[in-house]
């Protein structure tokens, strides 16, 4: 999942994982695979939108199950948060 470099380089800096924090503005569309660039070109043409990626596909095994591959092609089980998220500072 696609995370701006400066994004990164501050929850490294607190110790926490973006995943987890609170975060407005965010859209997570789950479509068709055999419509799914059609929505992401439709997507990228709002201004908006135009950083919007495919990020992932459902898949038949271990349903319920949402896994994340990392730079180095380790699966990540993601987990739903336990906890409190970071609190929005406006």
């Amino acid at each position: 999942m696609p995370v701006k470099k400066e994004v990164a380089e501050f929850f490294d800096l607190i110790g926490l994982d973006p995943l987890y924090a609170a975060n407005e503005g965010r859209l997570l569309c789950i479509a068709d695979k055999n419509i799914a660039d059609l929505v992401l070109d439709a997507m990228h043409k709002n201004k908006e939108c135009r950083e919007a990626v495919i990020i992932g596909e459902v898949i038949d095994e271990h349903k319920g199950i949402v896994y994340m591959q990392n730079s180095y092609g380790a699966l990540k089980i993601i987990r739903t948060s336990q906890g409190e998220v970071l609190p929005r500072i406006c």
